[in-house]
Formats: structure tokens, C-alpha cells, sequence
């Protein structure tokens, strides 16, 4: 009986050491949650606009939930929004943090902590059809400091294009990383089924229209589908590579022709015979 009495008094001590010690690591933020031990998601931020650099204390921000967009914070707004981030460390980094974000909307995008810049994204990493592709950045231990540490996150965007963030996920690079390999492979698995999917209906379409030439609704409808296919296929996997001005050109004759192609399916499908506005809209093309 002492013995089992002993049992059971050391594992109710550790069972109550365990909860309150990750009371004390989850009460480090207000606006994260501990998903495991050096491991935060940050569902709320505070949230400014600004017209040139970073906002002071001083200005208006405002708490949001994340994920966020400016439709519904900042409606009508373009240009440059900030979003902050504040967490308490109970020891010093010793080695590199890393901060995640799986889904945001917007252009040029930088990372700051404790008022140092350790992430950015420019160019054409940071726009056309990858615009709303996952971030991830390591953070410095050296940038980091035992107690109270922000972070910073400014987004160039505009409302009517759907600018905003999406949740954040922050803390020892090694588990971040975990985070970021599980998500880029569903969201790679996703858009590989969608790009699959679509590649099949538009050589359908076109076999169709192959063994029935007098169908051309059929040859419109696969080449929309496979504008569409190769217009994601190149923003998606050309990345980081240099082909310089050809991305504009492919991205223009793409976001041109899969309209088009699109319009001129529903033309025939609405059984509306406009020669002149056929010419018209491909005539488009050869200006633009």
C-alpha cells in the first residue's frame, strides 16, 4: 500500500509539473497557441496600414484573426499593410526559428524581428500566379532575445485583389520545417490532381473535336482548359529560374488566350453565330 501510495503521489506530481509547465509556455502570447513545445501558431495579429515605412506605436492598429483579408479590414485599400507578432521566449535561442506562413495574398512581402529584417520576397517570386504561395523564413538566434520578441510582417497589396494573411506558424526551425514539408505536400498533391484533372478533360475535348470537326465548341473549351494548365504549370514551376522577359510574354499569351478561347465556347454554346465578334475578340490578341 505505501508503495502504490507512492506511485500514485509521483505521478499525480509530474502529471500537475507537466500541465502547469505548459500553461506557463502557452501563456507566452496572448495571440498563439502552443501546438508543441517550441512550436506556436499565431491566430491573431494587430494590424496597420501605413503609407511609407514602419507604423509607430502610436498608430492605429487594431487586432485581427487570422488567416485575414483587407475585403473585410481594409476594404478599397492599396498599398502597404503590417502585421505584428509578439511572443515571450522563457530562454534564449540557441538554435535558428523560422516563421511559416501557408497561404497569403499580396505582392513584395518582408519579415522583421525585433526591428531587424531576416526575410523578403520581391519580383516574381512574390507575384503573378504565385501570389498566394506559402512563406518561409529562418530567423537568426542571434536576432532573438530571452523575454519579449516581435515580429513583423509588411504586406504590399491591394483590396480588391484579395491582399491579406493567413495564419502563422513560428518557432525552432527544425519543427517549423515538419510544418512547412506538410503542408507544401498537400498543397503540391492538390494542385498536381486539379492540373491532372484538367489536362484530361482538355485532350478529351480535343479528341472530340478531332473526330468531329464540325464541333468547334469542343476545340474551344480544350483550349481554354489547356491555357489554363500551362498558365499555372509556369508560375508554378518555373520559379527561381531565369528566362527572363519570356515569363511576361508566355503570361500574356496565356491570360489572353484562355478568355478568349473561354468566350468564344460560350459564343457556340449559346448557338450565337458573330463572325465580327469573333474577329474582334482575336483581333484583340494581334494588338495586345
Amino acid at each position: 500500500m505505501p508503495l502504490l501510495r507512492s506511485f500514485r503521489f509521483a505521478l499525480v506530481a509530474i502529471i500537475a509539473g507537466l500541465t502547469c509547465s505548459s500553461a506557463l509556455e502557452a501563456s507566452s502570447s496572448d495571440d498563439a497557441t502552443l501546438l508543441e513545445p517550441g512550436l506556436w501558431r499565431f491566430e491573431r495579429a494587430q494590424f496597420a496600414t501605413s503609407g511609407f515605412g514602419r507604423p509607430g506605436d502610436d498608430a492605429q492598429w487594431r487586432q485581427v484573426e487570422l488567416p485575414e483579408s483587407w475585403s473585410r479590414t481594409a476594404p478599397k485599400f492599396s498599398g502597404t499593410a503590417w502585421y505584428r507578432l509578439r511572443i515571450d521566449l522563457s530562454h534564449a535561442a540557441g538554435a535558428p526559428y523560422a516563421i511559416y506562413i501557408a497561404n497569403r495574398r499580396g505582392f513584395d512581402l518582408d519579415a522583421w524581428v525585433n526591428g531587424e529584417l531576416f526575410g523578403r520576397e520581391l519580383g516574381w517570386s512574390a507575384m503573378g500566379g504565385v501570389w498566394h504561395s506559402p512563406i518561409y523564413f529562418t530567423i537568426p538566434p542571434a536576432l532573438l532575445k530571452l523575454g519579449r520578441n516581435t515580429v513583423e510582417i509588411s504586406i504590399r497589396g491591394d483590396a480588391n485583389f484579395w491582399a491579406g494573411l493567413g495564419r502563422v506558424t513560428f518557432g525552432e526551425a527544425r519543427r517549423v520545417e515538419q510544418v512547412r514539408r506538410a503542408g507544401t505536400f498537400l498543397q503540391t498533391t492538390a494542385d498536381t490532381a486539379q492540373i491532372l484533372t484538367i489536362s484530361v478533360l482538355a485532350a478529351l475535348a480535343l479528341a472530340l473535336w478531332m473526330a468531329r470537326r464540325r464541333e468547334p465548341l469542343a476545340l474551344w473549351f480544350g483550349l481554354a482548359m489547356l491555357s489554363w494548365v500551362a498558365l499555372v504549370s509556369i508560375n508554378r514551376w518555373t520559379l527561381g529560374t531565369d528566362i527572363g522577359s519570356w515569363r511576361a510574354v508566355l503570361a500574356f499569351l496565356l491570360w489572353t488566350i484562355l478568355p478568349l478561347s473561354s468566350a468564344s465556347a460560350c459564343l457556340i454554346a449559346a448557338e450565337r453565330r458573330a463572325p465580327l465578334l469573333h474577329a474582334l475578340l482575336w483581333g484583340s490578341l494581334a494588338a495586345g
